[in-house]
C-alpha cells in the first residue's frame, strides 16, 4: 500500500479541522462516530493548537503587547496586596 490507513488519515485531519468551526457531536455524527471515538482516534494536537495554549501567535511570537501589557499590570498589583 502507497499510504497505510489513507482513510483513517483523511477522517482525522478531515475531523480536526471541522471541529474548530462546528461542534463536535455535529462533526461526528456527520461521518458515523461518537465524539469519544473522535476524540480517542481521530483528532489531533496541531501546532496551531500548542501556539494557541501556550499564548503564542501564527508566527510564534510572544503575547501581544497588550495582553503582555495586562499580565504586568496584575503581577504588580499582586506584589502592592501581598505588601499591605
Amino acid at each position: 500500500a502507497l499510504w497505510p490507513k489513507l482513510s483513517i488519515n483523511l477522517r482525522s485531519s478531515r475531523e480536526t479541522k471541522l471541529v474548530k468551526d462546528f461542534l463536535i457531536h455535529t462533526v461526528t455524527a456527520w461521518p458515523g462516530n461518537s465524539p469519544k471515538v473522535a476524540m480517542k482516534h481521530y483528532l489531533q494536537v496541531t501546532d496551531a493548537g500548542l501556539a494557541q495554549a501556550a499564548g503564542l501567535d501564527k508566527k510564534g511570537a510572544a503575547k501581544t503587547a497588550a495582553a503582555r501589557a495586562g499580565d504586568n499590570v496584575r503581577r504588580r498589583a499582586e506584589e502592592i496586596r501581598k505588601a499591605l
